[in-house]
């Protein structure tokens, strides 16, 4: 906190990855801040602090964006993503959403 009360903001984050002997630090720049994250296998879910859609990403590198006014958590039930909405705290269920992105993935062949 500054002298006048002010905040600085924070520009770097640290995420701790399965494998790796310490934290990584990474660089937030605007649009990347995550608000909540859920795994899932390879797939990961992502709410945004200034989005208003949820970044899906899988471990290939894929990602795709659903849109979604103003979530705030996110995690997996199986298959389905559960997603809690900013305000009233409403839920949304996208039942089955990995049936309907799997195939877009496209996997590498052995």
């Amino acid at each position: 906190m500054l002298a006048d009360g002010s905040r600085l903001a924070t520009d770097r984050a640290f995420d701790w990855r399965e494998g790796l002997p310490a934290c990584v630090e990474q660089p937030i720049v605007p649009g990347a801040a995550c608000f909540d994250r859920s795994t899932h296998g390879p797939w990961t879910a992502e709410t945004r602090m200034d989005a208003s859609a949820i970044r899906i990403g899988h471990a290939s590198g894929a990602a795709f964006w659903l849109a979604c006014s103003g979530p705030r958590s996110a995690a997996w039930a199986g298959r389905s993503l559960v997603v809690t909405l900013l305000g009233d705290g409403d839920v949304l269920l996208f039942r089955d959403l990995l049936d309907l992105l799997e195939p877009l993935v496209s996997t590498p062949t052995a």
